[in-house]
């Protein structure tokens, strides 16, 4: 199975063993070039099995055994036979897994955790200054000490002060060094200067010639093109208002001398008047209002059920294909039938409907397929050259009475 990434810090649960009632290897966690000491693994062993800890190196695919320590007995083992939590060394490892390694009965599942404890070996024990199991009051975790070949404790934040020295200690603010000691980092202190070459703030209006010099205003300005003006919020009539909700900027009308509202992006729509909106698509006019531009799509016209009479599917409304696919599919039948699909398409002015493609007569259990389409190739009771309408249907006209179960389908064509 693929491997599941990790990242720094604590990850969450990453299921291993998902109920698994066979032998196998599971999930691998990834531990992102070795950046966790330490895998949590919560085991449900439900009746007989034994889960083998197994870590690799980084870009290796060969898996050895890694120790682990039941949290509740204490042992460790590289194997686990019972539900519990486990605690696995995996430092300098690149990936882990839970591998079922044997199995006799009932559901194996195991969650794991990725953490970082590198002061934590796998008894449980703090490593101390020499790398030897000892409890150090304020140690919060460990570095290693690559010179001298073992882990040095890091202690708790403490109240700092000047002439200090920081050791390895966690610092709540910024120390600097003095040659010998560390001193706090100071910011200035005092009176400033104020800065003299600025004028004192003045009203804004509207129609602000272009400074010159420094300007200080009470709020800010947007140019409109020759001058500025005040930012505010505007009516679709340009004058001044309450702040509209969804504006997210304004746009200067140069033909009515006014500043209009942008709004903010709106939920996706057919039909829709986009106005001064954001879209967030393309999107076509049908006349009227805005719909969004498709690509290729279809689905079910008629569903499959037994019919004895004449069906018309629903009209549909084609937005911006070009053709269509109209698949019909007989599926069972009570005798001898024929059943003819054709493709019509709909007058939007008298309501009318006019037959584009009429297929041939189907007469057995098959599927028959009706193309209409501006680039095709005429082809008789199969495919028309023709562009399809906005608002078209299919029509399953029956030879007699005779029960024939059917479904309609169709996708369109797009350029």
């Amino acid at each position: 199975m693929a491997g599941s990434n990790v990242v720094a810090g604590r990850t969450g649960q990453i299921t291993l063993q998902n109920a698994a009632v066979a032998t196998g290897n599971g999930t691998a966690m990834q531990l992102l070039g070795g950046a966790y000491s330490h895998v949590l693994v919560n085991v449900t062993i439900a009746t007989t099995a034994t889960i083998t800890f197994e870590a690799a190196l980084n870009e290796s695919t060969t898996y050895a055994s890694v120790l682990g320590r039941n949290m509740a007995s204490g042992a460790a083992a590289t194997t686990a036979t019972a539900t519990g939590i486990y605690l696995v060394d995996v430092r300098g490892m690149g990936s882990f897994r839970a591998r079922i390694s044997a199995w006799t009965a009932g559901a194996v599942s195991a969650v794991g955790v990725a953490v970082y404890t590198p002061s934590v070996d796998v008894t449980g024990n703090l490593l101390g200054s020499s790398g030897s199991a000892s409890s150090f009051p304020g140690v919060v975790p460990a570095v290693w000490d690559s010179v001298a070949g073992q882990w040095q404790p890091i202690y708790a934040p403490r109240s700092l002060g000047d002439a200090g020295a920081a050791g390895n200690s966690v610092s709540a603010g910024l120390l600097l060094y003095n040659g010998t000691t560390y001193d706090r980092a100071r910011g200035t202190s005092g009176v400033m200067d104020v800065a003299t070459e600025l004028p004192a703030a003045a009203a804004l209006a509207d129609a602000t010639a272009n400074p010159t010099t420094p300007i200080v205003g009470a709020a800010m300005e947007i140019f409109n093109g020759t001058t500025w003006d005040r930012w505010r919020s505007v009516t679709s009539s340009g004058s001044a208002s309450n702040l509209f909700a969804g504006t997210v900027g304004l746009v200067w009308d140069a033909t009515g001398a006014q500043w209009n509202p942008v709004y903010a992006p709106r939920g996706v729509a057919d039909g829709v008047a986009l106005g001064n909106s954001v879209s967030v698509g393309p999107w076509l006019y049908n006349g009227g209002t805005w719909d969004r531009t498709r690509n290729t799509a279809g689905g079910a016209l008629l569903a499959s059920a037994a019919r004895t009479a004449t069906t018309n599917s629903p009209d549909q409304t084609n937005y911006n294909a070009t053709g269509v696919v109209v698949i019909v599919d007989v599926s069972a039948n009570g005798g001898v039938f024929s059943l003819t699909p054709s493709i019509q398409v709909k007058d939007d002015t008298s309501g009318n409907y006019i037959t584009i493609l009429t297929g041939t007569a189907i007469s057995s259990n098959t599927n028959q397929r009706l193309r209409v389409g501006a680039s095709l190739t005429a082809v008789a009771n199969a495919a028309a050259n023709d562009i399809l309408s906005r608002t078209w249907r299919v029509v399953c006209t029956p030879g007699d009475a005779t029960s024939v179960t059917y479904s309609v389908s169709h996708s369109y064509i797009v350029g």
